[in-house]
This record gives C-alpha cells, structure tokens and sequence, in this order.
C-alpha cells in the first residue's frame, strides 16, 4: 500500500505480487534468491491466498 493510502481503504484493494514489490524498491530488493529459477518465477508472479481467505473476492 502507498504510504497516503487512507486508513478506511479496503484491504483488498491492494493485493499485489512479490514481483511488484521487487520492481517498486530502489535499489531493487531480491527476495528468496535461493530459490530455484523456475521456482521463484511462479511463486513471484502469483498472488498468494490469503486475502481469498480474508473474504476479498
């Protein structure tokens, strides 16, 4: 979430990948870099399942 996003804004409204986040920080942080290419590729680009089990839709 940006920093000015409201305190009322809706969670699920801001679901996003480890990708994303990798590509917003300067310098850009790696995360699970052991992780096998393959791997890291499928899990960094796919959003995980816990706002799904918040009840975001």
């Amino acid at each position: 979430m940006d920093q000015n996003t409201p305190r009322s804004a809706n969670f699920c409204d801001y679901q996003v990948t480890v990708e994303a986040i990798e590509h917003k920080t300067k310098p850009v942080l790696t995360l699970w870099s052991a992780l096998p290419e393959a791997v890291a590729s499928e899990v960094k680009t796919t959003k995980g399942s816990l706002a799904q089990r918040l009840g975001c839709r």
